[in-house]
């Protein structure tokens, strides 16, 4: 045992750090590490990474960075954006820097140049909240709007950037369904949680694993590209969406060996955004080469776990987490039965940062806002052995934050590589750069597992004869001491392709295209083989189906021409390079249409038996419209099972058995595809013919000599040929030759030539088409005419006239009347009897007189309109009080008209004296027209003013006036101190001088003038006694006049002493005993006739 060990320790120490894909670190705010081949760490300066959690690094195997990434923003090895890859330019990945693990970096299998990221959101509760619109109380620095869940960019290094960047994103943000995508569900608004992890498979490639809810989606990568179908595992536990985002934090870490997957769940919270102590730790096998998680294991609960980590050999599981005696760092080991309990605090942290494996196999701590990160010395070791250094490396740029960068974790478990594992390959074995400076200073050994022959070459080929597993171990013997690594390699069976038969589609809507299930074909293209071993796949190219890209959507492939190739690949499914191919052609076959199934209608014979001949043949046009004759077979049949079935065609000129209405189905076949048919029922309908009755019809001749010859309305005759029937309609011809031809069909309009003289005419139904014939006879009843006038009044040169005051209507006789002899004639377009004429003054008209609709006789009537009277218009004169008014009749030429008053006077003019309605009746002696012109009379007198208001000795000087009056007139206008104007409708003035004014109120209608003089008061603010003419006295101003030139005025001084009285129509000049007193303010009282008492004061200015 100890010698086993000393020969693992001898290895390890020549091949410890394995490949260089983790060399280079970028995390926190600007920090970053490197790792160089002896397992020493230092600081990177140049980082331009600043992120709370998510970041991914790259760097080829020898060492050297590649890229990194925060999961938005892509930089190069020079720390130059890729334009493509740039989030604030509006280019960026659908990660986030909050998101636990926003991105991991996956190399493609066999192409050294190309790389995926792989991305996750942070599914942050307010864009769940607002989904599925935009969240836009958010900012883009912060977070697009939505939860854009697991997608994958890539990044093709063999690109230059337009701004030099080595390397560019090509194709970005290729979405992964990792939920359930019902649109009303929940767990679409969130699509992911923050974690994943990626690791080889069994076959060189790589599986890449998130976790959603119950659930763990793989992803298999291999040479063609990322697999979209995840191998799904649901497994406990159940971590609710109700507490997202906060439930979706935690690490995804699979072991360096890949059998296992450690998972952490920082809660399983049901309070949205909310925080709860119920987060675990759970453990599960995996298996690398199908993708299945399987045996969950619970290996801490009731805390808030954040980072997961596997040492390098896979035997120990570390993880951080908050607990209820503070935040610390656990270690389990996985060879102990009861890996629970197995649990270990190997120091206390001050924060639950990210846990990552390095090149060197030391695990380390992300110090969480510190210049420090956590080391692990020695991962394999139990408990304290382990020797965790809280602050075991310095970072002499940036700092560090929550998280640490992910890698494939099959990076830190180097091993051999395997390729070509398909039965009859020649499989090849490649050491990794870190065992080929050991295999070239020893001795190596393979051992291929199938009881062959060893083989000591560096990189050995090999054919395995057998599908199956084998342990393939590789011995290294270096100065004498050997050490062994295994590895278990799956050789896959190869499919055959079978041939499958090639498919005639039939296009039921005739648009050229299908939605076609190509997977009808599985079955004959497998023959047999396993469905759960291979699969089938589908191409429209050989070069695809070969390259194994660009596989169509086989269970509902849209095509694009009507006939082209399909390549079938089948695959191995646990191994997609082991495949074979074949191929088939498709033809889709528009399905014919029956454009159109109308009856095919003839109409009945003299046997009236409702039987005859059909020639099927002429509806092939109308049944297949536009399309192409030559394309389609068209037969027809009795029924619908030989329409199916093509059996027992119909002659082309068939006789009906059932008479009146037979169904026959018509068969319409593609004739490069006979199954591609369409079928439909037509009817075979013989029709009755019409029934006809012969008629007579009678017209008059007009003209005082008629000659029998005259125009005829032949649809008269309609109800008697038709026996009233609205279906049948009547063409009429002069002979029956004529009618046989369908040839010079009369005018309904018809002159006859013959008296009499008889027509044929054909009786057609509309509803069928069918026809007969039967005969009119035309007769001509000889009668002279009269002439009758009418006469009608008129203000214009057009009247109402009653056309039945000609006395024509007579017992046992029907009169009509038209505009025109010709409507006459026709019997068209009759008038009513009342009638307004339509040519002015003077028009002929006809009346027409029938004895059971035989033409009796035609007369004319003259319409005459005369003139009324032309009298002046209506008007209403004003009557003054105490006078007399001559009211006129209104009309020129008073002899030729007669005038009755309403008073019963009868002369032209007319005098009166009293108000009053008067109406004259104006009577034309030569026509007997009346007019009639109303005069209404309207009384008015001079106005009685019984009151004028007065608003005086206002503090604003606004004074008004109001004048009030009353009279029989309608209207009264007024107007202060001047007779002449202006006047006003309203009876209000303001603003009115202090003085005497006159007021005057006027008859609107002229009937006179009324006056009175009135005052309006107003107190002087101040007086200028200086004998200059001008203001010497103070006086009280409009109190000249009664009833206020009486009223007492009485001054004061200041001091309360009367110094002068006077009445109000008086001035005082400033004078007080014979003295003149001085410039001041003096008061006064006013005493008015009304009681009123007026107080103020007033300046005496000197």
């Amino acid at each position: 045992m100890i010698k086993k060990y000393f020969i693992l320790l001898i290895l390890s120490s020549i091949s410890i750090y394995g490949q260089g894909e983790a060399n280079n670190w970028f995390f926190g705010n600007g920090a970053g590490l490197h790792f160089d081949a002896n397992g020493n760490v230092t600081s990177l300066p140049n980082g331009q990474i600043f992120t709370t959690e998510g970041c991914s690094s790259i760097s080829s195997a020898s060492g050297d960075l590649l890229f990194y990434t925060d999961g938005r923003t892509v930089w190069d090895r020079n720390h130059v954006k890729m334009p493509n890859g740039d989030y604030f330019a509006g280019r960026g990945l659908f990660g986030d820097p909050s998101s636990t693990q926003s991105g991991i970096i996956i190399p493609k299998p066999g192409n050294p140049d190309v790389y995926y990221i792989f991305t996750v959101d942070e599914p942050h509760h307010e864009n769940a909240a607002t989904y599925p619109n935009r969240n836009t109380a958010v900012t883009m620095d912060e977070d697009d709007g939505f939860n854009n869940g697991f997608n994958y960019s890539i990044v093709n290094l063999s690109v230059v950037g337009n701004n030099g960047s080595i390397g560019n994103v090509t194709t970005r943000n290729t979405h992964l369904i990792t939920y359930d995508p019902n649109p009303n569900g929940e767990e679409i608004k969130y699509k992911c949680s923050e974690k994943i992890t990626a690791v080889r498979d069994g076959s060189g490639g790589y599986w890449v694993i998130t976790h959603f809810v119950n659930r763990f989606y793989a992803f298999r990568i291999t040479s063609t590209g990322v697999g979209q179908t995840p191998v799904i595992s649901t497994l406990d536990p159940v971590i609710t969406t109700s507490g997202y985002r906060r439930n979706a934090i935690g690490y995804l870490k699979a072991s360096p060996n890949g059998e296992k997957l450690a998972i952490a769940h920082s809660q399983n919270g049901s309070l949205t955004g909310g925080t709860e102590n119920n987060g675990s730790v759970y453990l599960y096998d995996f298996d690398r080469n199908t993708g299945i998680v399987s045996n969950p294991l619970a290996v801490k609960t009731m805390v808030n776990p954040y980072g997961v980590e596997f040492s390098a050999q896979s035997k120990k599981l570390y993880a951080t987490m908050r607990t209820d005696n503070g935040n610390v760092l656990m270690q389990f080991d996985l060879e102990q039965s009861n890996i629970p309990a197995s649990g270990t605090v190997v120091g206390g942290i001050g924060s639950t940062g990210a846990l990552q494996l390095g090149p060197n196999k030391k695990i380390y701590f992300s110090n969480v806002s510190s210049t420090t990160l956590g080391v692990i010395n020695d991962p394999e070791e139990s408990g304290f052995q382990c020797d965790f250094v809280p602050n075991g490396v310095t970072l002499a740029n940036g700092l560090a934050t929550l998280g640490l960068p992910p890698f494939i974790t099959s990076v830190f478990n180097p091993s051999f590589q395997v390729a070509n594992t398909c039965l009859g390959d020649t499989t090849t074995f490649t050491l990794p750069p870190s065992f080929l400076n050991q295999a070239n200073s020893g001795t190596l050994t393979w051992d291929f597992g199938d009881g062959s022959p060893t083989s000591s070459v560096t990189e050995p080929t090999h054919v395995y004869a057998t599908v199956g597993n084998y342990q393939v171990t590789l011995t290294i013997t270096v100065n004498g001491e050997s050490s062994s690594t295994t590895q278990n390699v799956i050789i896959h069976e190869v499919p055959n392709a079978f041939p499958a038969t090639d498919m005639h589609l039939c296009d039921t809507d005739s648009d050229g295209r299908m939605t076609i299930d190509l997977q009808q074909q599985d079955n004959a293209i497998l023959n047999g083989q396993s469905a759960a071993t291979f699969e089938v796949r589908y191409f429209t190219s050989a070069t695809d189906a070969a390259s194994n890209t660009n596989a169509v959507n086989a269970a509902a492939f849209q095509n694009t021409t009507a006939t082209f190739t399909i390549y079938a690949r089948v695959q191995n499914r646990n191994n997609a390079a082991c495949y074979a191919l074949t191929d088939f052609d498709v033809t889709v076959t528009p399905k014919p249409q029956i454009v159109s199934a109308a009856d095919y209608v003839l109409c009945d014979d003299a046997t009236a038996n409702g039987i005859q001949t059909f020639t099927l043949p002429t509806r092939v046009a109308g049944i297949l419209g536009t399309q192409n004759t030559a394309d389609y077979n068209i037969s027809f049949h009795l029924n619908q099972p030989q329409a199916d079935t093509k059996s027992n065609p119909l002659p082309d000129n068939y006789t009906n058995t059932t008479p009146n209405d037979q169904e026959i189905f018509i068969r319409i076949e593609n004739k490069n595809n006979p199954n591609c048919y369409t079928t439909a029922s037509m009817h075979l309908k013989v029709n009755a013919l019409p029934v006809a009755t012969p008629a007579i019809l009678v017209q008059c001749d007009f003209g005082l000599n008629p000659d029998g010859l005259t125009t005829f309305n032949l649809m008269e005759a309609n109800a008697t040929l038709t026996s009233g029937n609205a279906n049948l309609v009547t063409t009429f011809f002069n002979n029956a030759t004529d009618e046989a031809s369908n040839t010079n069909p009369l005018a309904t309009s018809f002159t006859n030539t013959t008296n009499p003289q008889m027509l044929t005419v054909r009786v057609t139904d509309t509803t069928t088409g069918c026809y007969t014939t039967t005969t009119l006879e035309l007769q001509v009843t000889l009668t002279p005419t009269q002439r009758f006038e009418l006469n009608a009044c008129s203000d214009t040169a057009y009247a109402a006239f009653t056309l039945t005051d000609t006395g024509l209507e007579a017992p046992g006789t029907d009169v009509a009347y038209y505009a025109t002899l010709t409507d006459a004639l026709l019997e068209q377009n009759e008038l009513n009897t009342t009638f307004t004429n339509t040519i002015p003054t003077t028009q002929f008209i006809y009346a027409r007189i029938e004895t059971n609709n035989d033409c009796n006789g035609l007369h004319e009537i003259k319409l005459n309109v005369r003139p009324l009277p032309p009298v002046a218009d209506d008007f209403a004169p004003i009557l003054c009080a105490h006078t007399s008014i001559l009211l006129s009749a209104g009309i020129a030429d008073a002899n030729r008209y007669d005038f009755l008053w309403s008073n019963g006077a009868t002369t032209p003019l007319l005098s009166v004296n009293t108000a009053g309605t008067y109406t004259v009746k104006v009577t034309d002696k030569v026509y007997g027209c009346s007019a009639t012109r109303t005069i209404t009379v309207i009384a008015s007198d001079v106005a009685v003013i019984t009151a004028v208001e007065v608003n005086d000795l206002s503090d604003n000087d606004n004074n008004t006036v109001a004048v009030y009056a009353t009279g029989t007139s309608d209207h009264y206008v007024y107007a202060l101190d001047d007779e002449e104007g202006p006047y006003q409708d309203s009876h209000f003035f303001a603003n009115v001088e202090a003085g005497v004014h006159t007021v005057y109120v006027k008859d609107f209608h002229g009937c006179g003038t009324v006056k009175k003089r009135i005052a309006v008061l107003g107190i002087p603010k101040f007086f200028t006694p200086n004998g200059d003419g001008y203001n010497d006295l103070w006086r009280i101003k409009g109190a000249t006049i009664s009833p206020y030139k009486d009223a007492m005025v009485t001054i004061f001084d200041r001091y309360g002493k009367m110094v002068y009285q006077m009445k109000a129509s008086g001035g005082w000049d400033g004078i007080y005993n014979r003295e003149p007193l001085p410039s001041t303010d003096y008061w006064y009282v006013l005493v008015l006739p009304d009681g009123r008492e007026v107080k103020g004061h007033f300046s005496l200015k000197r």
